[in-house]
């Protein structure tokens, strides 16, 4: 069971203006729905990774750290984890969004403390992910490194709109 997630929105260097994070504003509300407490750090405004960093080091007692954004957010993706990984913080991560999706190459091989990749859309994957969070195999929508290998579970449903 989830108590408390870190959502980190990343820096989106290549645009000279902040942009809305309506995915992971998305998310957010649905961890809120399912009763998980959220602490919100948005690296876009920041700016400063070292500032991040210590915002996360604020709430150790969470027990994931979720990412996610446009293909653009890599860069920063790839800074937080590797201040992450520096700091010896020890959360599981999470990254979604389009750049989980189509960059989930660069993201496995080159951020080795990335646990999870969600791919497909968040909100379909949240409610999975906080009832069988401690059984990772059980979450649909993800992918995750087991002993070298990546894992692909199934489907989460995909909700229709009438």
């Amino acid at each position: 069971m989830i108590r408390k997630v870190i959502i980190i929105n990343p820096a989106n260097y290549h645009f000279n203006h902040l942009r809305p994070p309506f995915g992971l504003l998305t998310i957010a509300t649905k961890f809120i729905e399912n009763g998980v407490e959220v602490k919100w750090i948005d690296a876009d405004v920041i700016r400063d990774n070292n500032e991040v960093i210590d915002k996360v080091k604020q709430h150790l007692d969470a027990d994931l750290i979720a990412m996610g954004g446009l293909h653009t957010a890599y860069p920063s993706i790839k800074e937080l984890c590797q201040y992450i990984k520096e700091e010896n913080i020890d959360l599981p991560i999470i990254v979604g969004g389009w750049v989980a999706k189509s960059l989930d190459h660069l993201l496995w091989r080159n951020i080795s403390n990335i646990s999870m990749l969600c791919k497909q859309e968040g909100e379909y994957v949240v409610d999975s992910l906080c009832n069988n969070f401690n059984n990772i195999h059980e979450i649909s929508g993800i992918e995750y490194r087991k002993n070298g290998k990546i894992i692909s579970n199934k489907p989460a449903p995909v909700i229709k709109k009438s």
